[in-house]
């Protein structure tokens, strides 16, 4: 309900919900925050909708899952648009990583400048990645991907780290980009090595020859970790020794960091 003042005196009137206008901010709360599609079901969330417009009509589940798939349509349609006007050659990245279920994932990226000479970049693809994770297997889901976004003929290079699958997925794209007479300078730079991947091999090799003093910290924080008591006397004595203001709590490392 709205108040409006007129003549000196207040009358309200109540405003029409656009049924199509609330749907597509509904899709977008569900895509941006990542909350399950039974949100619009909880009866909390049905309430504020009530309360801010008693003839409101809630939609289901179902019909908020069909709205995020719509928006994300439109999108991807958007994008393919933008692909089939860049004027140039396009760079691709692609990375593939394993969850702590073991379940291997993909992406791809694109990478090109559009008519206006702006960089662009949008990832294309994330998926789940089947085993095998073989040279072949990679080559072909990446080629779907690509042929599905239809930039086949606009490809010139590609990023992928060390891993000597990789190494064989770039040879068998680069064949099959070969034969359809769409490679760019004969492929001579056609697969690009991940710098940054080659950069923590590097660092790893050499971490290996201090590995007893980095074994011995991991387990000093680890045992550390694993017990408050252990935890309050060790930042006592941070604040003992004056070092309070770089209190952080106590951090593990990560492999990929």
């Amino acid at each position: 309900m709205m108040l409006s003042a007129k003549n000196g005196h207040l009358s309200s009137r109540i405003r029409k919900v656009d049924q199509i206008k609330f749907r597509d901010l509904v899709s977008a709360l569900l895509i941006a925050r990542n909350v399950p599609f039974s949100l619009v079901e909880w009866k909390e969330f049905r309430y504020i909708c009530a309360y801010l417009n008693e003839d409101d009509k809630q939609i289901s589940s179902n019909t908020g899952k069909t709205d995020v798939v719509k928006k994300h349509q439109a999108r991807k349609d958007g994008i393919r648009n933008r692909l089939k006007l860049a004027p140039g050659r396009m760079f691709l990245t692609s990375y593939m990583w394993t969850s702590v279920t073991t379940t291997g994932y993909t992406s791809l990226t694109v990478h090109f400048l559009d008519q206006n000479w702006e960089l662009k970049k949008y990832l294309l693809n994330f998926c789940e990645l089947p085993p095998p994770h073989t040279g072949e297997n990679l080559s072909t889901n990446l080629f779907a991907m690509i042929e599905d976004w239809g930039i086949e003929d606009k490809v010139s290079n590609i990023t992928l780290d060390n891993a000597a699958n990789n190494g064989a997925c770039a040879i068998i794209m680069q064949s099959r980009l070969f034969a359809k007479k769409t490679l760019f300078n004969k492929g001579k730079y056609f697969h690009v090595r991940c710098c940054a991947h080659i950069l923590s091999l590097i660092v790893k090799y050499g971490l290996v020859k201090i590995d007893p003093a980095v074994l011995k910290i991991k387990q000093s924080v680890k045992s550390l970790k694993n017990s408050q008591v252990r935890t309050q006397k060790f930042l006592d004595i941070v604040d003992t020794l004056g070092m309070s203001g770089i209190r952080r709590g106590i951090l593990q490392d990560v492999k990929t960091r």
